[in-house]
């Protein structure tokens, strides 16, 4: 890419795709899977179960409680609820 683009600076990228027409091409898939795999060899756990609500102490995350009655425990809880959302949240301290 640097020698097609010369104003490029790649220094620290390590891959990168170049469509000559159709504007390139993007494989959302494999960048999820890219993430999800550094995530695990980080130490994150992929729960699949359905969360019910998440608990909290003074606005910080503590936990998500699924369907299935387990708490989750967490510091940092992501709510990806959608048009659900207000559902999950906690109620405020």
């Amino acid at each position: 890419l640097e020698a097609k683009f010369p104003w490029l600076d790649a220094t620290g990228v390590a891959a990168g795709a170049y469509g000559s027409r159709n504007e390139g091409y993007f494989d959302p898939w494999g960048l999820l899977r890219a993430m999800r795999d550094g995530a695990k060899a980080r130490g994150v756990a992929f729960v699949k179960a359905e969360a019910v609500s998440i608990e909290a102490d003074k606005g910080v995350a503590t936990a998500v409680r699924t369907k299935d009655g387990d708490a989750l425990p967490c510091g940092v809880a992501v709510n990806c609820g959608g048009a659900f959302a207000a559902a999950l949240a906690p109620p405020g301290d």
